[in-house]
């Protein structure tokens, strides 16, 4: 194990490398829960307007 991966051993005895907190994806799929939420509060201001 390189001194690198040895630095990403989190105090549970787990590789940082593969949590999905270290990696960005839970981040990634919040933006995009997100952006769906704002897209179909839009379409319905929308269709509530018309």
């Amino acid at each position: 194990m390189s001194d690198n991966s040895k630095k990403l051993v989190a105090y549970c005895g787990l590789y940082c490398g593969d949590c999905f907190g270290y990696k960005g994806k839970i981040t990634e799929l919040a933006k995009d829960l997100r952006n769906e939420l704002r897209q179909e509060s839009t379409l319905r201001v929308q269709i509530n307007c018309s």
